[in-house]
């Protein structure tokens, strides 16, 4: 993604909205009666539990779509297999309550993503089990696979990522493909 930065102003802008971000959501993780020691560079970093990792999140994702409008890709291949009877199940490390909203589209069958602890129905600042990323999101979807009583065979099951940290998953499946990757690796690329 090329970024446009036009002016100091903006630059400003956005180092303060993703401080912000950090020291925000920082302070909303915990649960609210635990103290935490102020640590920004914990804060700061761009992977696990941070503002700024769902900022990048949110903005990865947004841009994927956006690349899908740009070039007309109207998730042919998702179309075609979900057509051919394949289940489609969106797996994301992004919070499962706003994927959910996001991507509540027909062509998904099921939404799998970190989970959050909700309380009467208000958010209560407290991560639910581990980040999904990584292996965690092969768990998270070999448990909910167990639970809704559905045998998958990986061995003819798909895998579209755009990122390398996905390789548990890439791993998992006999058709795995990284989509508009630039370095060289094992898995075929996809240009969307």
């Amino acid at each position: 993604m090329k970024w446009i930065i036009r002016s100091e102003k903006e630059k400003k802008s956005i180092a303060r909205t993703i401080a912000l971000s950090a020291i925000k959501y920082a302070d909303l993780i915990p649960y609210r009666s635990t103290d935490y020691i102020f640590d920004p560079n914990k804060f700061s970093d761009l992977e696990g539990k941070t503002g700024p990792y769902l900022l990048y999140s949110t903005i990865r994702m947004k841009s994927l779509l956006k690349k899908a409008n740009e070039f007309n890709i109207d998730f042919t291949v998702i179309k075609k297999l979900k057509n051919e009877g394949y289940m489609v199940i969106l797996i994301s490390a992004s919070p499962e309550f706003y994927i959910k909203e996001f991507y509540a589209i027909k062509e998904v069958d099921l939404i799998i993503g970190t989970k959050f602890i909700f309380e009467n129905g208000k958010f209560v600042r407290k991560m639910s089990g581990n980040n999904c990323k990584g292996e965690e999101k092969v768990k998270r979807l070999e448990k909910v696979l167990k639970e809704k009583n559905i045998k998958a065979d990986f061995k003819n099951s798909y895998m579209f990522s755009d990122s390398l940290s996905d390789k548990p998953l890439l791993d998992l499946v006999g058709n795995p493909y990284l989509i508009n990757y630039k370095k060289h690796n094992k898995f075929e690329i996809l240009k969307w």
